[in-house]
């Protein structure tokens, strides 16, 4: 059947920011025949509360137990290969823009994931809040056109969270599925190590979105020990697998510098090619 299967997962303590998500994806993505969409309620709270304002229950899948991100991505990759689809995930704290869905396609052999106030601010705070944004979609709009008019080419960061991305079948095939031993936090880094490791490339795309950011975890429902705990399990888990260095250099509390300098990567880092700067780590790996 190929097209894509568009894979979105709600919480209870952030449904008004799905509530939203769900809006402006269905405003602003069109569907084709062979694309597919499902909602994941990762907590049964969604249809108890809400599905009547926005979505037809039949497009939502309740988990018989809460799971964790990579699960979620897991399930979202097997029934995307069942289809014979690409997938796309779809962080829930999003507010989606016009032709965000056109624009997120660069290859088959890249992963890509759009820009958005984390990485570009037109206004918009990175830890912006849904009552802070107060609803100005007409600015926002006017933010992804004008940076779909500037940002011509697919281009690299040193940090790259996905959480909106386009997977490609091919891709997933050959890297496999999430790693389900992180606890909430580092997967997507471990994802985009072992797809460069593979021959792929994971670059961000011209698409712009509106990203509320850790609304379902440190920014929203967790208390700072438990934020505090979930980030040294993930960073202990990462180590574990990966090493010191890659953690440095690729993850938000890393020190990438003291990597840039051991391994002598300075003029990677000014062509700002950093794909390139983490497959040459990976490649000094005993």
């Amino acid at each position: 059947m190929a097209g894509t299967l568009y894979g979105m997962v709600t919480v209870g303590s952030s449904s008004e920011y799905t509530h939203v998500a769900l809006t402006t994806f269905f405003k602003h993505t069109k569907l084709s025949a062979h694309d597919r969409f499902v909602l994941i309620d990762n907590d049964g709270e969604w249809l108890k509360n809400w599905h009547l304002d926005c979505l037809d229950p039949n497009l939502v899948y309740v988990n018989p137990i809460p799971l964790n991100f990579s699960q979620n991505m897991n399930q979202l990759i097997t029934w995307a290969d069942e289809q014979g689809a690409d997938l796309v995930f779809l962080s829930n704290d999003v507010v989606f823009t016009p032709k965000w869905a056109d624009r997120i396609v660069i290859d088959d052999n890249t992963a890509s994931i759009p820009s958005c106030n984390q990485t570009h601010f037109y206004g918009f705070e990175p830890t912006l809040s849904l009552c802070q944004f107060g609803g100005r979609f007409t600015h926002l709009n006017v933010a992804a056109h004008t940076h779909a008019a500037r940002v011509k080419a697919p281009f690299e960061s040193q940090l790259m969270p996905t959480y909106v991305c386009r997977i490609p079948r091919i891709i997933y095939q050959e890297v496999g599925g999430f790693d389900e031993s992180f606890n909430m936090g580092g997967e997507d880094v471990d994802y985009r190590l072992r797809l460069l490791e593979k021959g792929f490339q994971i670059k961000y795309c011209s698409s712009y979105l509106l990203h509320f950011n850790g609304r379902s975890s440190w920014n929203g429902v967790e208390t700072p020990a438990e934020t505090q705990m979930r980030n040294r399990l993930y960073m202990q888990t990462f180590i574990e697998k990966w090493g010191q260095d890659l953690y440095d250099l690729c993850m938000n509390s890393g020190q990438p510098n003291l990597i840039i300098d051991k391994y002598q990567l300075h003029s990677l880092l000014t062509e700002r090619r950093f794909n390139d700067m983490i497959k040459l780590v990976l490649g000094m790996r005993s």
